[in-house]
């Protein structure tokens, strides 16, 4: 897997959206061993907080996030960007 890279030559930023802690550390982990910078959230309330900050190229989501709608995040995201 090669690099995503922004137009201005930094890394890809994404932002991986999933409760099961050891899920979330694995592609945490992948992303950044390949040069792009991953920012973790483990329910909806932490991605939200998360988007607020610098906005990610990518969002890797879990659709069922506890007792959480991954859905509806989605939804939230698309409305916002």
């Amino acid at each position: 897997m090669s690099a995503m890279i922004e137009d201005n030559g930094a890394p890809a930023r994404v932002l991986v959206v999933d409760d099961d802690p050891d899920m979330r550390h694995l592609l945490v982990n992948y992303l950044e061993q390949n040069d792009m910078h991953a920012r973790p959230a483990y329910s909806r309330q932490d991605a939200a907080a998360a988007l607020n900050g610098d906005e990610p190229n990518i969002v890797i989501l879990d659709l069922r996030l506890g007792q959480d709608d991954g859905l509806d995040l989605l939804r939230e995201i698309r409305a916002r960007s």
